[in-house]
């Protein structure tokens, strides 16, 4: 089973691929409504009734919760189920044709909620706030990424760089110009309540796997022109985008390819070939810039921690949000409409 994130907590805060979440696929149900309604377990009871019909499930997790979904694609028959409600916030661009809006919403009591509208006001206001905050410290932890890649750009040996960069990429991808590149675009990690998360495991299928390993500021540029030249192939492919700077790439997965990039961020060092880096960087500069990269790294981890744990504090608030809201649930609606859901996704299995 595939599990990743199609959002994920950045420096630049919360970012996400849900507009692209089953592009090219036959049907996307977009659910609304708020906390407590009961979309994560709508989703599941989705996932597992298409399991017992021997359909391949993706499962989306949710970035601030790890255990809840933001999403389930069933890739096989295009179909796919994401929350479209904040901080995700999809609507409909082909109402009717491509998308539809399941709306749970409209089975809240609204006179039992409106009761505590200032409490669920006050809890909605702070659980933003702390989001806020712990986004300041992943933007202070990305300035120090970003000096440290300063450092290490000074110390690479140009030429053999610049080799690399037009070598490598007709080295890994297999080019067959069939067609445009279908492109599906994901997280494969985040920064959770739970602390850093990485599914990129459950993603590597049973092929070839190339680690692009050791220093990221490296790696993005080789992995942006892998990105580059794959599309002038052809190629399908799922692009992995950095939690650290989403416009990067940490990996790419191919047909017949996984290719990661390795270093002290992406954890995940399981690889059949490892291409490291260390050659193309000048040993001296790389020893007297050693410390201050060795602080920023120290410091960083500290700024990402310090972010987890503002993080975990808003727990509290999804949890007392969700306890005013499914007392006032009606799940007998829900229900309907996931019954309604479950029979025209069994219209699109031949």
């Amino acid at each position: 089973m595939k599990h990743y994130f199609l959002g994920s907590n950045t420096p630049s805060g919360f970012v996400g691929y849900y507009n692209e979440a089953n592009k090219g696929g036959n049907r996307l149900f977009i659910l609304k409504g708020g906390s407590g309604v009961g979309k994560h377990t709508f989703m599941k009871n989705v996932a597992e009734e298409m399991k017992n019909n021997g359909q391949p499930v993706e499962y989306c997790h949710c970035s601030n919760d790890v255990n809840s979904l933001d999403g389930i694609m069933l890739p096989e028959i295009g179909v796919g189920i994401i929350d479209g409600t904040s901080p995700h916030m999809v609507d409909p661009s082909l109402p009717g044709c491509f998308d539809e809006i399941v709306d749970l919403g409209k089975y809240i009591n609204t006179s039992a909620v409106l009761e505590q509208k200032d409490r669920i006001a006050f809890l909605t206001a702070s659980k933003k706030r702390m989001y806020n905050r712990a986004y300041t410290y992943l933007k202070c932890a990305k300035n120090l990424h970003d000096d440290t890649s300063q450092l290490i750009s000074a110390c690479v040996e140009k030429n053999k760089f610049n080799e690399m960069l037009q070598s490598l990429p007709k080295t890994l991808v297999s080019c067959s110009k069939k067609s445009p590149s279908k492109v599906k675009h994901i997280f494969a990690s985040a920064y959770t309540s739970s602390g850093y998360v990485d599914y990129v495991g459950s993603l590597l299928e049973n092929k070839h796997t190339a680690g692009i390993k050791n220093y990221y500021c490296l790696n993005k540029q080789i992995m942006k022109a892998i990105y580059d030249y794959a599309l002038t192939c052809g190629a399908d492919m799922t692009v992995c985008h950095s939690i650290i700077d989403p416009s990067h790439i940490d990996h790419i997965i191919f047909d017949d390819i996984n290719i990661l990039s390795i270093d002290e961020h992406n954890k995940f060092c399981e690889a059949d070939e490892i291409i490291n880096l260390k050659d193309i960087v000048n040993k001296d500069k790389i020893m007297d810039a050693h410390n201050d990269i060795t602080w920023n790294n120290q410091h960083f981890d500290e700024l990402v921690e310090k972010a987890v744990s503002i993080m975990s504090s808003c727990g509290d608030f999804h949890s007392e949000l969700e306890s005013i809201y499914i007392p006032a649930m009606n799940f007998d609606g829900v229900n309907e409409e996931l019954q309604k859901v479950i029979k025209k996704i069994h219209g699109y299995i031949l």
